[in-house]
């Protein structure tokens, strides 16, 4: 799970993401969005 913020140059940019990025997110994508040096983390409760 991702919010997207933008759609730039480079790809669509993730600026709030799950706790495991690759495994909630990269894993289920078919391409790899673009995720700033320091995104927000989402709260680790909703994916238990």
């Amino acid at each position: 799970m991702a919010i997207a913020s933008a759609l730039t140059p480079d790809g669509l940019e993730l600026t709030e993401v799950a706790p495991d990025v690759e495994r909630d997110i990269l894993a289920l994508k078919d391409f790899k969005p673009v995720i700033p040096r320091d995104p927000i983390l989402m709260d680790p409760r909703i994916f238990r």
